[in-house]
C-alpha cells in the first residue's frame, strides 16, 4: 500500500470538519434564545395579568428568601435584586416553555433543512444496500 493509499483511507474515515461560521452561529443562538424567551415570557405575562388570564396564583407575586438569605453580606444584594422582581416564577416557567418550543421548532428546520441539503445517505466505502430476493411460491400438486 503506497502512502497516497494510506492517506487517501485516512481522509476516507475522518470526519468532515465543521465551518467556524456555524460554531459562531450556535453560540450565538445558545446567548440568545434564553433571553428571547424571558423577553417573550415577560410580555406575555404582563398582558395575561391585566387580562385576567388563569395563570396559577402560586406562581404570580414576588420571591420569598428565608431570613439566612438576607443575613449573608454577599447574597443580600442578590436577594434583594431577586425580591424587587415581579412575578418572577411565572416568567421563568413561561421563559423555559417559550424556549423549549424555540428549540424544537430550529431543531425542526435544521432537520429539514440537512435532509434536503446535507450529505448523501451512503459514502464512498459504503456498500450498496441489499436488494431483497423475489421469492417464487412453490405450488403443491
Amino acid at each position: 500500500m503506497s502512502s497516497y493509499d494510506r492517506r487517501l483511507e485516512k481522509n476516507l474515515h475522518a470526519p468532515k470538519p465543521i465551518h467556524p461560521v456555524w460554531r459562531g452561529f450556535g453560540c450565538l443562538l445558545i446567548l440568545l434564545l434564553p433571553v428571547i424567551s424571558y423577553a417573550a415570557s415577560d410580555l406575555l405575562i404582563n398582558y395575561g395579568v391585566k387580562n385576567h388570564w388563569a395563570i396559577p396564583p402560586s406562581l404570580l407575586g414576588r420571591l420569598r428568601a428565608p431570613d439566612i438569605f438576607w443575613k449573608v453580606p454577599g447574597l443580600r444584594p442578590i436577594v434583594s435584586f431577586l425580591y424587587h422582581q415581579v412575578n418572577l416564577p411565572a416568567k421563568l416557567a413561561l421563559a423555559l416553555l417559550i424556549l423549549f418550543i424555540l428549540t424544537g421548532l430550529l431543531s425542526l428546520i435544521y432537520a429539514t433543512m440537512y435532509r434536503v441539503i446535507g450529505t448523501p445517505k451512503y459514502g464512498p466505502l459504503d456498500a450498496p444496500p441489499i436488494k431483497p430476493k423475489k421469492r417464487r411460491k412453490n405450488m403443491v400438486r
